[in-house]
């Protein structure tokens, strides 16, 4: 089910989030954001710098990073937020409208509980590339440097258990209720995109699309993925 793509969007999205009321947002290279819901298209303008990654909930609560800021979009503009300093930030991700999670280099993962930073894991052997939260709150992140670039962990208190992986390159990590799921591309072809779902200790496909995708998320069991070429859109599976 093909979504034709904002009128004005002149290159294709990098990245792409669902929201609540069932819409979703798309942030492009040329950091131009767009909003989806009820069938129509709205901007929300231009982050400031280039975009490393991107997360939010609402049309009025997005969340940008770049690699040492983070932006928040509420419903007018993009404003900066105040974040801990002294590492490249690689992944924001949340469990709720303010709390934030953010992970990087030098093996941190931080955590915003809507008002103050505070470091909830250290392992100065990792750099953090995702992360992700359930609903009934367990923590996940992946690894994004050279020698442990696939795996998935599960972050507890100062316990990272590394958990099996499926081998998707440098995975993106996503959440819908308390399942996890982890996508990127196939292992077995680069023009292939694959996305598994972890449970009861083991790693299943729940799709595989055969093309090159940049980004997806899960809502309600439907797997939503977004196409890296200008056709931009390749709908969705389950």
């Amino acid at each position: 089910n093909p979504i034709s793509p904002p009128p004005d969007i002149q290159r294709p999205p990098n990245y792409a989030i669902g929201l609540k009321d069932g819409g979703f947002a798309i942030c492009t290279e040329q950091q131009y954001v767009g909003i989806y819901s009820n069938g129509k298209w709205t901007s929300a303008g231009q982050v400031p710098e280039w975009v490393q990654s991107f997360w939010g909930t609402a049309a009025n609560n997005l969340y940008a990073h770049t690699w040492r800021a983070i932006f928040r979009y509420d419903g007018t503009s993009w404003q900066p937020m105040t974040v801990p300093k002294l590492y490249e930030i690689h992944s924001i991700s949340g469990d709720q409208e303010d709390h934030l999670l953010m992970c990087g280099s030098k093996g941190r993962i931080d955590r915003f509980n809507g008002v103050d930073w505070t470091s909830m894991y250290f392992d100065s052997t990792i750099e953090f590339g995702s992360t992700a939260v359930t609903a009934s709150g367990r923590t996940f992140a992946t690894a994004s440097n050279m020698d442990n670039r696939n795996m998935v962990y599960e972050v507890s208190g100062n316990t990272a258990t590394r958990i099996l992986s499926y081998g998707i390159e440098r995975p993106t990590l996503r959440v819908d209720g308390d399942k996890i799921f982890a996508g990127g591309p196939s292992p077995a072809a680069w023009s292939s995109f694959l996305v598994a779902e972890y449970a009861d200790g083991s790693w299943s496909t729940a799709a595989a699309i055969g093309a090159r995708l940049s980004d997806y998320w899960v809502k309600d069991g439907n797997i939503v993925v977004v196409g890296g070429n200008n056709t931009i859109w390749q709908g969705t599976a389950d």
